[in-house]
C-alpha cells in the first residue's frame, strides 16, 4: 500500500507526522530494553576501538588485544563503581548541609542585587534546584551503573 502524502492538506500532513511520531516514540520504549544495550555496547565500541586497534598497531593479535580491552573495561568499571559505592553514601548524607551552605550563599549575594530585582526572591531557590538537580544525577547515575552490573 503506499501512500502518497503529496496529495494532502498540510493539517493532514500535520496529523500524519505527529501520529508517527507517537508510534514511534512508543515503539521505541518497548523495545528500550533491546536498544540501552545495544546502544551501550556501540557506545563503548567508539570509545575502545582506538586501543584495539593501537595494540594490533604494536603486533599484539586481534583477539588479543580485544580481550586485553575488556580486561581493562572490566577492571575500570569495578574500579568506577566500588569508588561510587563507598563515596555515594558520604556525599548523599551531606547534601542537606551543602544545601544549606548554597541557600545561605545565594542569600548573601542576594544582598548585592539593587532593591526590587525580581531576581532577589528566586536565588534561594536556584540553590535548592541546584543541589536537587546533583542529588537527581548522583541517583541516576547510580541506578544505571546497577542496571548495567544486572544486565552483565
Amino acid at each position: 500500500m503506499d501512500i502518497n502524502v503529496s496529495n494532502f492538506s498540510m493539517q493532514t500532513k500535520v496529523m500524519i507526522y505527529s501520529i508517527a511520531a507517537v508510534i514511534l516514540t512508543i515503539g521505541m520504549r518497548d523495545i528500550a530494553t533491546i536498544l540501552i544495550p545495544i546502544f551501550f555496547s556501540v557506545f563503548i565500541f567508539l570509545i575502545f576501538a582506538p586501543l584495539i586497534y593501537w595494540l594490533k598497531r604494536k603486533g599484539i593479535p586481534g583477539g588479543v588485544s580485544i580481550g586485553l580491552v575488556i580486561l581493562f573495561f572490566i577492571m575500570v568499571f569495578t574500579g568506577t563503581g566500588v569508588l561510587l559505592m563507598e563515596f555515594l553514601p558520604q556525599f548523599t548524607s551531606q547534601i542537606p548541609d551543602y544545601q544549606i551552605q548554597l541557600t545561605e550563599s545565594m542569600e548573601s549575594l542576594a544582598g548585592y542585587l539593587p532593591v526590587g530585582m525580581p531576581l532577589e526572591g528566586f536565588l534561594p531557590d536556584i540553590g535548592v534546584f541546584i543541589v536537587g538537580l546533583t542529588a537527581g544525577l548522583l541517583t541516576t547515575i547510580l541506578n544505571a551503573g546497577t542496571t548495567v552490573a544486572s544486565l552483565s
